[in-house]
């Protein structure tokens, strides 16, 4: 629960966790010397990249169910609704960068386990009130043609295009793990959710080009700490910036060119895919 994020705060320091600096609308995270970083979600759904699901989320805790882990008892959404978690978690990634193949296998061994325990008529019409039928099912028709799921018939989509569904297949296996595989799909995929409204021009908005190249100055590193401090070094930052790209070590000139010249190239690609499953 929300209310409960300063008691959960408290613990993990407790534990030697320390706060990250950034957040996002579903999550705080915090890292940890030894292990693992841990994030903390209030909510199934990044708002940036989904429509609001608050309603639905009120109902999971009357449906949640206990399960013993080691020697713990630990609550957890129930079968159907861990899937609609897992369905949801996939469209924001989906919406926001991509995702690889790790996602889908949670899915089916979800579903081969646990899918007589979930109502799918349910199911159904809970996908649709939150908006993510379209993707859900094609998400579906993905995991049968790879992994040979058998699709319930409450949810099967008997129009499904198998040249749309293989060319969502490529864009998962062209998203690494998190979206994140090549420098062009990253700038791309930042050109996509800069372009918050959707318009019907075939390339980004130039200004969207621009933000990447010269963004505003509170989103930049300490090391522009002297733009956030006096403004009017705000030009000076932006040249700083351009240059650190250019001589960023930390990527090779070959990727610095697919950055030029393929950027707009996945923002179009995206921008279809995403349009199409209606996300």
């Amino acid at each position: 629960h929300e209310k409960d994020i300063e008691k959960v705060e408290v613990l993990l320091i407790g534990l030697g966790y320390v706060k990250a600096k950034e957040a996002t609308p579903a999550h705080i995270a915090f890292n940890h010397k030894n292990y693992r970083p841990i994030e903390v979600h209030w909510t199934l759904a990044d708002t940036r990249y989904i429509d609001d699901v608050s309603k639905y989320e009120r109902e999971i805790w009357d449906r949640a169910i206990t399960k013993e882990i080691g020697e713990s008892s630990v609550l957890c959404l129930c079968p159907e609704d861990f899937l609609m978690h897992l369905c949801i978690h996939m469209a924001v990634h989906m919406r926001s960068g991509g995702f690889g193949l790790r996602q889908l296998c949670d899915l089916v061994l979800l579903v081969e386990k646990e899918g007589l325990m979930i109502d799918w008529v349910s199911f159904n019409r809970k996908i649709k009130e939150n908006g993510i039928e379209k993707f859900t099912k094609a998400i579906f028709s993905v995991c049968s043609t790879l992994f040979n799921l058998e699709i319930p018939e409450e949810i099967k989509d008997s129009s499904a295009d198998r040249k749309f569904v293989k060319i969502l297949i490529n864009d998962i296996f062209d998203s690494g793990v998190f979206g994140m595989k090549s420098i062009d799909r990253v700038f791309g995929n930042n050109l996509l959710n800069a372009d918050v409204v959707f318009s019907d021009e075939k390339l980004p908005k130039m200004s969207n080009v621009i933000n990447i190249i010269c963004p505003p100055v509170n989103s930049l590193s300490d090391a522009y700490s002297y733009a956030k401090k006096f403004k009017i070094l705000t030009p000076i930052a932006w040249i700083h910036h351009f240059f650190a790209g250019i001589f960023n070590k930390d990527y090779h000139i070959f990727d610095k060119f697919r950055f030029l010249l393929f950027s707009t190239f996945t923002f179009n690609k995206r921008s279809k895919l995403i349009k199409t499953l209606e996300l």
